[in-house]
């Protein structure tokens, strides 16, 4: 990247363009990270855990990516970072689909053309009530709706830029939140890249140059993540030839799909005990780990 710039026309190499452009470089980079290996239901699952902390602890409330785990290994979970964990869970629970974009050239550029993205305004709605919504729910629906419409848009940094005016003196949960929707669903990806990307210190900032510094962030947080796990799924689909156990493919697809699974969690295609009798050889494999170092309740994972 950095050999194309310097041979590169002037305007190419001002300051303002570099993020741009080596944004679009590092998005190029995750799609064909995310084409080629198994994993992205895992990379979104993961994800959502880091931004779910990582949310927290700017309202104060640290919580750990492992006790975020356990409480969601709960069902119902309750407590004050229940909901921002429901929130960013839901998001990673969101399609991988086509992008605005492709929508967008799909009605040959015409923006009226494209739908306000209505499917999901019922959830958002109880899900930014949930992270401290002060307002009337008429205000609300109406936020809901610019949520709606800017997460049509085929532009990324102005589907962000225009959710962050919308939801300027909000709490940063919402603005994030509606940051992450947004830019999730003009990719085609339930990926919080918006979230974290954004140092712990700084604020939002609706200025296309600081979007593109933040998403630049968010999706290397997300390369990193992919790299080690996509070497771990390949071991863990070549040590699949070394299980017998009935069912151990769909096992082994439930655990690349999810930042973690437990024996209860695959009763729909084990029972209990020959379920933790799996998971223990993988362990034994070094195909799997187990997350929690407790001798019950355990968790297994990539």
């Amino acid at each position: 990247m950095q050999a194309i710039l310097e041979e590169s026309p002037g305007w190419m190499r001002a300051a303002a363009v570099q993020p741009l452009l080596r944004l679009g470089a590092r998005l190029a980079d995750l799609h064909q990270a995310l084409a080629i290996s198994p994993i992205a239901g895992l990379v979104a699952d993961r994800a959502s855990l880091m931004a779910a902390a990582k949310v927290l602890a700017s309202a104060g409330r640290p919580e750990t990516v492992p006790e975020l785990r356990d409480m969601r290994m709960m069902g119902d979970p309750a407590g004050p970072g229940a909901p921002t964990l429901a929130a960013w869970s839901w998001l990673a629970s969101l399609p991988w689909e086509e992008s605005a974009a492709s929508r967008y050239r799909s009605t040959h550029g015409d923006l009226q053309g494209m739908a306000t993205d209505h499917r999901h305004h019922n959830r958002l709605f109880e899900l930014i009530r949930g992270l401290g919504w002060r307002d009337t729910d008429e205000a609300l629906l109406h936020l809901v709706l610019a949520v709606g419409t800017a997460a049509a848009l085929p532009c990324p940094l102005a589907a962000i830029g225009t959710v962050l005016e919308a939801t300027t003196g909000l709490p940063l949960s919402i603005r994030l939140l509606a940051g992450d929707y947004v830019v999730g669903r003009c990719l085609g990806w339930p990926l919080p890249l918006y979230s974290l990307g954004l140092g712990r210190r700084e604020q939002p900032d609706p200025s296309v140059p600081a979007i593109a510094r933040t998403l630049l962030a968010g999706t290397g947080e997300i390369l990193s993540l992919v790299r080690p796990l996509a070497s771990q799924a390949a071991r863990l689909i070549d040590s699949g030839r070394q299980v017998r156990t009935r069912q151990a493919a769909g096992v082994i697809t439930r655990i690349l799909s999810r930042d973690a699974v437990w024996s209860a969690a695959l009763a729909d295609l084990l029972p209990d005990r020959p379920a933790r009798r799996l998971l223990q050889r993988l362990v034994d494999l070094g195909a799997v780990r187990e997350l929690t170092g407790r001798p019950s309740y355990r968790l297994y994972g990539l």
